[in-house]
């Protein structure tokens, strides 16, 4: 359940390490699990990863959490480094629902960092499902602030209503909207759709794209299909 070692090698007079050092509880994929490695050069540099993992699931449901972090430092005690959370409730493995948190941080030698932020979502709605999805990516790196949003209101095989917008900056945007039925015996194949394309600092700075529609199915007894 547990492993703690550390080792030296030295070759021509130069000193390498390596220690790892890991432990668990509970049987996996549920349980808890850490873990965390070092390798140190004769040069002083230093590379190191620590993972810290807590997952409860019963019957193909429940939550978890994963923290991850991986560092270089050099000599001088400057650092790069990546740091990664993540987190996830409501997880129905048969159903494949669940609702996502995760961040992705990142800082170079020089201290400047970029950030990551996404939430994933999932779930049930009455007879239908929902999803949506949010995307943020920001920082040093980052000239401008990109996001993103991707909305399902409700959708099954039969259907869709859904949505989506996308920034970056006061560069420009996206927006777009729409739903679509499949046909059935009470009504024909249809869609609806909205795009808005906003670009203020250019010629175009603004489009917009409508269009809807209907194809009825089966055909009628003259074998004809109805188009609107």
């Amino acid at each position: 359940q547990a492993i703690d070692s550390k080792n030296t090698v030295e070759i021509f007079n130069e000193r390498y390490a390596f220690n790892v050092g890991a432990s668990t509880e509970g049987k996996f994929p549920s349980g808890k699990q850490k873990a965390n490695f070092e390798v140190q050069l004769p040069t002083g540099r230093k590379f190191s990863a620590n993972v810290d993992r807590d997952v409860n699931l019963q019957d193909g449901k429940g939550s978890g959490n994963a923290h991850i972090v991986a560092t270089d430092e050099l000599p001088n005690r400057q650092q790069r480094q990546v740091i990664v959370d993540l987190k996830i409730n409501d997880i129905s493995v048969k159903e494949r629902f669940f609702d996502l948190i995760y961040s992705l941080k990142y800082k170079n030698f020089d201290n400047k960092d970029m950030k990551v932020a996404l939430t994933l979502k999932n779930l049930q709605k009455g007879h239908f499902s929902t999803a949506n999805g949010n995307l943020q990516i920001d920082g040093a790196f980052m000239p401008h602030t990109l996001t993103m949003t991707v909305k399902l209101d409700e959708y099954c095989a039969d259907h869709a209503i859904y949505s989506f917008n996308s920034k970056y900056g006061d560069l420009g945007d996206v927006d777009v909207s729409g739903k679509f039925y499949v046909a059935n015996k009470e009504r024909p194949h249809s869609h609806e759709f909205t795009g808005t394309l906003n670009v203020p600092n250019t010629k175009l700075q603004k489009v917009i794209v409508n269009s809807n529609g209907q194809v009825s199915e089966p055909a009628d007894e003259n074998d004809v299909y109805g188009l609107k």
